[in-house]
């Protein structure tokens, strides 16, 4: 997929992923927009609402709208992998966050500091044979390496079950239709013990992904920290007033008419 993307970008001349207009990757007009849009002071500690029991502290680089929502949605589903260079910067603005705020439990605080251990929230088979690759995985090995100290990414969780398509499904029924939908790899407690681990995806919305991943890293008695591109402002229920997540606190607003 991404050999035929390239092949592409040879013929095709370059268009930028958000408006369309003749550029590489992306316009100056959407990177300004891009750069002034939510949560541009940097990432902020982001909470769902109404927020899942077991939800592990999230950090998010900005607010899933604008430009941003355009650019998640044509890599992953576009075949616009060029814009790893735009989005894996933000996703490493986010895990670092997380690696750096206060009170981040050290496995061993009395040796040498351990390494973080970066673990991507597993793509289901349907996606993975929809897409031909694992498009999350590929942003947060980019994130990595913009990233200082040991980080290493690990493959260790795994899908267990096929579940439902999440969009369209309330946060009680993302809650049901996650639920004990991943497992760890054959190996993975080894391999996960002694280290600072975050657990990552592109986007949090109900939160009920990243509150399974961290159950399923719990056997691993690990404790886990999360980091998102982007959290999405949402209506809670769309009949009466809804809590809007705004990075660390909420504000209610009305539903907008249909």
């Amino acid at each position: 997929m991404e050999l035929v993307g390239s092949l592409q970008r040879l013929i095709v001349p370059g268009r930028c992923a958000a408006c369309g207009v003749r550029a590489e990757t992306l316009c100056r007009r959407c990177r300004v927009a891009l750069a002034h849009g939510r949560y541009a002071a940097g990432p902020r500690l982001v909470r769902p609402s109404p927020c899942p029991a077991q939800m592990p502290p999230c950090w998010a680089a900005a607010g899933l709208d604008g430009v941003l929502r355009v650019l998640l949605t044509a890599y992953k589903d576009a075949d616009r992998r060029d814009l790893a260079g735009v989005l894996a910067p933000l996703l490493a603005a986010a895990i670092r966050a997380a690696m750096e705020a206060p009170r981040l439990p050290e496995a061993r605080p009395d040796g040498p500091r351990p390494s973080v251990l970066l673990v991507p929230v597993p793509a289901s088979g349907r996606s993975r044979r929809r897409r031909g690759d694992r498009p999350l995985e590929s942003l947060v090995v980019g994130a990595a390496e913009l990233l200082p100290g040991p980080v290493r990414v690990i493959r260790v969780l795994r899908p267990v079950r096929a579940t439902r398509d999440q969009s369209g499904l309330d946060a009680e029924a993302r809650r049901v239709n996650l639920a004990g939908a991943m497992a760890l790899a054959p190996g993975a407690v080894d391999l996960l013990g002694g280290h600072r681990v975050v657990l990552v995806d592109d986007i949090v919305t109900t939160g009920a992904t990243l509150v399974e991943g961290a159950r399923a890293l719990g056997a691993a008695g690990v404790s886990v920290r999360a980091a998102v591109i982007a959290a999405t402002p949402r209506r809670a229920f769309a009949t009466r007033p809804a809590a809007v997540v705004t990075g660390e606190s909420t504000v209610v607003a009305p539903p907008k008419p249909d």
